[in-house]
């Protein structure tokens, strides 16, 4: 009668069941799937120039959060748990896990996307940041490397210009806002919209203070 019970090693949820009731099953043969709901982990694909950052001694120097797309005026701070010291060899990405305490008042459940953030803390400066500018403007292709589309104006026609894909090293992101590293030089226009839908040597109508439509 013993070996009737099954206990489990922690409160958790029964997420999915594997065997029916009075179903005989053969050793170590999984019965259900138990989640443990006391922490949320969130796994990052990160990409080598942030990866830098994640040393002991400079782990500190920086502010880990997340928003969830359901939940877009909330923010949660995230501790690192563990990271992979050997990249992806298809997209040359580390992988970091983080860790937060599960809210009270709302449900994160497993498969839920979040997005991460990551903020010098007060009092600490970044000297590699070159230029700030919109995330939304900034792309991942297959490989996992950064991208923008820079928009250069064709000398005949005023207001219209051609898009080429540029590659670039980022640094840390802000709210709405991400660090260029490299790839970008003082004067470059980029796309800062629709960029999922550019093609290479694609032409596109400029918008700025000198036309009509605002900046």
């Amino acid at each position: 009668m013993e070996d009737t019970v099954l206990r489990a090693p922690f409160d958790g949820i029964v997420a999915k069941t594997y065997a029916n009731n009075y179903e005989n099953v053969t050793a170590k043969h999984p019965v259900l799937s138990l989640q443990n709901i006391s922490n949320v982990e969130i796994d990052v694909q990160v990409p080598e120039e942030v990866m830098s950052k994640f040393k002991k001694k400079d782990i500190d120097k920086y502010r880990f959060v997340a928003k969830f797309d359901y939940l877009p005026n909330r923010e949660f701070d995230l501790k690192v748990e563990e990271f992979a010291t050997d990249s992806d060899p298809r997209t040359q990405t580390y992988l970091v896990k983080f860790i937060m305490p599960a809210p009270k008042d709302v449900s994160i459940l497993p498969g839920m996307t979040a997005t991460v953030y990551m903020y010098p803390k007060k009092g600490i400066t970044t000297q590699k940041a070159h230029f700030l500018i919109p995330v939304n403007a900034v792309g991942i292709d297959e490989t996992g490397q950064y991208y923008v589309w820079l928009v250069k104006e064709e000398k005949d026609k005023k207001g219209i210009g051609t898009v080429h894909k540029v590659h670039i090293k980022v640094s840390e992101m802000g709210k709405d806002k991400i660090f260029v590293v490299s790839g970008l030089k003082a004067g470059d226009r980029i796309a800062a919209a629709g960029i999922n839908f550019l093609k290479e040597g694609e032409k596109v109508r400029i918008i700025d203070s000198d036309n009509e439509g605002g900046s």
